[in-house]
Formats: structure tokens, C-alpha cells, sequence
């Protein structure tokens, strides 16, 4: 009889030692902040889960230990007063988990970190907070019209180009007429000037912040290109050009008006 206990006893054990081996994966959901911030809190709900406290210089971490093999999940729900006040915005989620056949994710879109952990794996997965430059407001009661996207044709009004330098002399420019393509993009902040002319670079435009107007430069060797552009209407554009060309001693300064109407 008393070896018999002793075989259940021993056997027992076994089963213990097996039990422990697989349930020893460890979740971790570590966050950074840039700026280094301390003094708030980031909120995980899953597993890992609980409330995590930032503090300057130090790593700010979560962990669940003792996990069986399978598939967790770690989401921020909420976040302390001082990063949504900045706000800070979630860049990145990088997980250390390289198994090519099922590796641990993050998912920025729904502040998601996946864990698949195998026996005895321990995973980090890092979200990585950054401070959110505000945007400078409109002006109240500031609406801009929106040009239209599409083919238009620009009138060059008579313009100078005045050089100085080793060679000093004033060129008056004949009007032309271009026909090209105007593109619109990001809400309207974007313009995008393309093949008026096989002699000028394409012309990227922004908003002039608290403006309806638009700023763009087109640089090239020796030269750049300046565009200024009012929205008048969304099909008729005005605006002006300023060429500046350093070439072997002598600066050349080009300016000239315009306008652009959209072709029907």
C-alpha cells in the first residue's frame, strides 16, 4: 500500500510541473511619450489591463504573467487630462514578437495590442505616444471658396525682368497664354499646378494660414519660382509670379501678374 501512495503521489507532482510549464507566457504593454511626460495615467482594459502611471525618465509598464498559450488582446480606453489636453496622438504600436508564423501585432486604428504567446514566451508590446501640434484656427467668420479641380488656362499679363550684376539690364516680357491642370487635395490646403509650361517645374500650393490665399515655390538650378494665388471665384484665380535666376555674377528678378479661368 505505501508504494502504491508513493506512485500517486509522485504522479501528482508530474502533473503539476506540466501544468506550471504551460501556463508561463507573460503579456507586456510598455508606453512612451514624446515629449517624456509624467504625472498622468493611460488606461489598458484586456491583458494585460489596469490603470498605468506615467513618470519622467522611467519605463512606464503593464504585465500579465502566468498565461497559457493563445491569443490576448491589450486596448487604451482612456487617457489622463494632460495627454488628451496636448493632445498626444498614438503613432505606433511595435511588438518584439518576430515568429513569422503567428507574431504579436498593434492595431493604431483601435488602440489595439494582439499577443500571441506561445509556452513560456514573454512579449512586449510598445505604444508610442506624441504630442499633436494644434493647428493655427481660422479667422471667425473666415470662408474660403474652393477652386475646382480640373483644366485651366492662364493669361500672363505683360511682365519685367530687371538683372543685376556683372550684367545689368531691364527686359520687358510679352503676355502669354498656358493651358494646363490644377489638382485639389487634403480639404482644399493643397493645390497642385501641373504642365503649364515645359520650362517650369509643377508648382505644390498650400493655404496661407488664415488666408483664402495660396503659396507655392518651384526651385530648380539656377532658379525659383514663387507663386501667389487669390481665389476669386471657383473658377477664376488671380495672381502673381516672381522668378529670381543667379547665373555666373548676375541676378535676374522676374515678376509679372495673371490670371487663370477654369475651361468649361
Amino acid at each position: 500500500m505505501k508504494k502504491k501512495h508513493l506512485a500517486y503521489a509522485f504522479f501528482g507532482v508530474c502533473v503539476c510541473l506540466s501544468a506550471t510549464a504551460q501556463n508561463s507566457g507573460v503579456a507586456i504593454v510598455e508606453v512612451t511619450t514624446d515629449p517624456d511626460l509624467g504625472g498622468d495615467t493611460v488606461t489598458f482594459i484586456g491583458t494585460p489591463n489596469g490603470v498605468l502611471e506615467l513618470r519622467l525618465g522611467q519605463p512606464d509598464k503593464l504585465s500579465a504573467a502566468g498565461l497559457a498559450s493563445g491569443t490576448y488582446t491589450s486596448t487604451i480606453t482612456a487617457v489622463g487630462p494632460v495627454i488628451a489636453g496636448q493632445p498626444y496622438a498614438l503613432q505606433r504600436i511595435s511588438c518584439d514578437d518576430t515568429d513569422s508564423a503567428a507574431p504579436s501585432t498593434g492595431n493604431v486604428g483601435t488602440n489595439t495590442a494582439t499577443f500571441n504567446i506561445e509556452a513560456g514566451e514573454k512579449v512586449t508590446c510598445r505604444f508610442q505616444l506624441k504630442a499633436v501640434e494644434p493647428e493655427e484656427p481660422e479667422p471667425p467668420g473666415l470662408s474660403c471658396i474652393c477652386p475646382r479641380a480640373g483644366s485651366w488656362t492662364a493669361s500672363n499679363f505683360p511682365g519685367t525682368m530687371v538683372c543685376t550684376g556683372t550684367t545689368g539690364f531691364t527686359l520687358p516680357l510679352a503676355a502669354s497664354t498656358q493651358t494646363g491642370t490644377l489638382g485639389v487635395s487634403n480639404g482644399c490646403q493643397s493645390l497642385q499646378i501641373t504642365n503649364f509650361d515645359d520650362d517650369y517645374a509643377d508648382v505644390p500650393m498650400q493655404r496661407v494660414p488664415g488666408e483664402c490665399g495660396y503659396v507655392g515655390v518651384a526651385e530648380g538650378v539656377p532658379m525659383e519660382n514663387r507663386f501667389n494665388l487669390d481665389v476669386q471665384n471657383e473658377e477664376f484665380l488671380i495672381g502673381s509670379l516672381r522668378m529670381e535666376i543667379v547665373q555666373q555674377g548676375t541676378t535676374c528678378i522676374m515678376t509679372r501678374d495673371f490670371e487663370v479661368r477654369f475651361n468649361d
